[in-house]
């Protein structure tokens, strides 16, 4: 039987790589696998890991959630105790050329998310043999009927257009809402929905509060937009992006970028999904709409392409379904199990 240490410093609370984490941990602990979580990031660590006879570390890697020194004298302290070391990127920052270069050196297996980040890594250093790709798990929720949903929640409108993640500047929210405002003359009755959560961290000392205050001020005047503030069950949220016409994920290019887990609840709803494409949806080909930029005159005409080609939303939808079939937690967790099992007997050879 193996032990994995999950490092995770975010354990616990509203994050995305946090929920990552606890999907993995579900669909991969069995009888072979046992995972111990450490969500305490510090100098002792090593020795705790060491102590707790672990077999392998899997770091949860994202930039924010580390302080980027102590892990890197956690992983030199680690490699000194032979403890293997395997690390998932979940975003990638082309300018912190050290830290990439760390998790390049310090890691044994390095697990991206899409083919498009692994040839990002190998032209930054990373030697191909150490990395992985591994796609982002699918999780499949329980559909009610669309009507009846539309009238518990009042969702109201047509086309209805639908937005789901925090609302962030990269996110293109503003050229969306504009986007739905050049609609409206021929569509007066069409709404947007943001599903756009507030995370914990952002009060008024937050470098992106200033850019809230914009976006309410955008809510305020234009009455067809609603703004879903609340933290919401991930079940009810796909349900009501499930009422919706399409929905839209318009991200501009950033220097933090990652591979898009909100993508994956929006295919969960099983509507036709409309996204840039940059890295942040790599992973995804025919499962969406792909448009070359986040410009509004872009999201504009091509809603108008996909809300007048009902064959077009019927394609996206069964390229979606077999996307979510193809990628669900159960087959992913299978496919941890079997990387796992492989790097301890490669490990085991090793010594």
């Amino acid at each position: 039987m193996a032990t994995i240490g999950m490092v995770i410093p975010t354990w616990g609370k509203v994050c995305g790589v946090a929920d990552y984490t606890k999907q993995l941990i579900q669909n991969t602990t069995n009888k072979q696998n046992k995972i111990k979580v450490y969500s305490e990031m510090n100098e002792d660590l090593p020795s705790i890991i060491k102590k707790d006879s672990i077999d392998i570390v899997h770091f949860q890697y994202e930039y924010s959630v580390y302080d980027l020194n102590t892990l890197y004298r956690a992983m030199v302290e680690l490699n000194r105790k032979q403890v293997p070391i395997i690390t998932t990127l979940h975003s990638w920052c082309s300018d912190l050329a050290v830290y990439n270069r760390q998790i390049s050196e310090m890691s044994s297996l390095v697990i991206v998310h899409s083919k498009a980040v692994e040839r990002l890594c190998i032209s930054h250093g990373y030697p191909r043999e150490k990395l992985v790709v591994m796609p982002i798990g699918c999780r499949l929720f329980p559909l009610e009927e669309k009507e009846k949903t539309k009238m518990l929640f009042n969702i109201t409108g047509y086309p209805c257009i639908g937005f789901f993640g925090f609302p962030f500047p990269h996110k293109g929210i503003l050229n969306l809402i504009n986007a739905i405002n050049e609609l409206k003359i021929y569509f007066p009755d069409i709404k947007g929905y943001f599903f756009a959560h507030y995370p914990n961290s952002l009060d008024e000392n937050h470098p992106y509060y200033s850019f809230q205050q914009e976006l309410q001020r955008q809510f305020d005047k234009n009455s067809h937009l609603i703004w879903i503030k609340e933290f919401l069950p991930e079940s009810l949220i796909v349900n009501l992006l499930h009422t919706m016409d399409v929905n839209v994920l318009p991200y501009e290019p950033h220097n933090y970028q990652g591979v898009s887990s909100a993508a994956k609840m929006l295919l969960a709803a099983k509507r036709p999904v409309l996204t840039t494409d940059n890295l942040f949806f790599s992973d995804l080909k025919d499962e969406v709409y792909k448009i070359s930029d986040s410009k509004v005159d872009t999201i504009a005409s091509s809603l108008c392409q996909m809300l007048l080609d009902s064959t077009l939303r019927e394609r996206l939808i069964s390229k979606a379904n077999l996307y979510l079939e193809k990628n669900s937690w159960t087959q992913i967790g299978n496919c941890y199990r079997e990387l796992y099992q492989k790097f301890i007997e490669a490990s085991d050879g090793m010594e």
